[in-house]
C-alpha cells in the first residue's frame, strides 16, 4: 500500500472546524459530562448521515470537520474519538490499528478514476508512466497506481481542478462526493471505470468502543428501512456549499 503523508504550512483550517453538537433527544445519555470529538472530512457527502447514527444510538457528540490528513492525526492522538467513514484497509498504520475498532458496514463507497477529457480511452490507464496522478493528502492509495509522477493536494476539488487544466494527469475520486460537490458541472474530466468498492464503517477508538453495539443496531435498522440512501440521495442533490 501508497500512504500519502505530507505537511502542509498555512492550511487554510486551523484547529477545530465547525462543530455540530448532538444528542438523542427521547434518551438521555450513559454518561452526561461525556461529550465525544467526532470528526468527517471537510466536504463529505457522508456527514448527516453519521450525525443520524449518533443520535439514534444515544451518543452525544460534538463534530468537526478537517482535511483527512489532519483526522488521522488527531483520531491517533486522542482528539477525536470517532471518525465516519473508512474502510479498515485504509487505516492500516501500527498506530492506528492498536487502538481502532469499527462499526458494521453502513454502505458502500465507490472510487473512480477521473482523467483529462480529452485523454484517449485507450492510454487512459494508471499505469501509463506518462501521466501524473493528483494524489489526496491523507488516503491511502493501493498499488494498482504504478505512475512515477505524484502531485499532491488538499481536497478532491483541487485534485480535480489539476486533472482539469493538465491533459495528462488523473485521480481518484470518491463518486458521491464528487456529485454532491458539483464538480461534475464546474469540471470537464471524465470519470471512468472502479478505482475501487468498499464498504464503509464509522471508525471507534477502543475508548469508546461500548457504543459499537448500539451503532451496529441502528445502522441495521436504517439499512432495512433504506433511511442512509435517502439522505445520501438528498445531500447530492443540494446545491455546492
Amino acid at each position: 500500500m501508497r500512504v500519502v503523508i505530507l505537511y502542509l504550512v498555512g492550511f487554510f483550517i486551523v484547529g477545530l472546524g465547525p462543530a455540530v453538537e448532538g444528542r438523542a433527544a427521547e434518551q438521555k445519555p450513559d454518561d452526561p459530562q461525556e461529550t465525544i470529538h467526532v470528526a468527517v472530512g471537510l466536504a463529505t457527502v457522508y456527514a448527516h448521515v453519521f450525525e443520524e447514527i449518533l443520535r439514534q444510538s444515544n451518543v452525544p457528540f460534538v463534530m468537526q470537520r478537517y482535511d483527512y490528513k489532519q483526522i488521522r492525526k488527531n483520531f491517533i492522538e486522542g482528539k477525536v474519538g470517532m471518525t465516519c467513514c473508512s474502510h479498515p484497509i485504509w487505516r492500516n498504520r501500527p498506530e492506528e490499528v492498536k487502538i481502532q475498532h469499527f462499526t458494521k458496514p453502513i454502505f458502500y463507497a465507490i472510487n473512480s478514476y477521473a482523467y483529462h477529457k480529452d485523454i484517449d480511452p485507450s492510454v487512459a490507464t494508471f499505469s501509463n508512466a506518462n501521466l501524473t496522478f493528483a494524489a489526496i493528502i491523507g488516503w491511502t492509495y493501493t498499488d494498482d497506481i504504478k505512475t512515477k509522477k505524484w502531485k499532491y493536494f488538499k481536497s478532491t476539488k483541487e485534485a480535480t481542478e489539476y486533472v482539469h487544466d493538465n491533459e495528462n494527469a488523473f485521480t481518484v475520486v470518491n463518486r458521491q462526493d464528487f456529485l454532491r460537490l458539483g464538480l461534475d458541472r464546474e469540471f470537464d474530466v471524465t470519470i471512468r471505470g472502479v478505482y475501487e468498492r468498499k464498504a464503509i464503517h464509522i471508525r471507534v477508538r477502543d475508548t469508546y468502543k461500548h457504543y459499537i453495539p448500539r451503532m451496529n443496531e441502528v445502522i441495521k435498522k436504517m439499512r432495512k428501512t433504506l433511511q442512509i440512501e435517502r439522505i445520501i440521495a438528498s445531500e447530492i442533490r443540494k446545491q455546492p456549499e
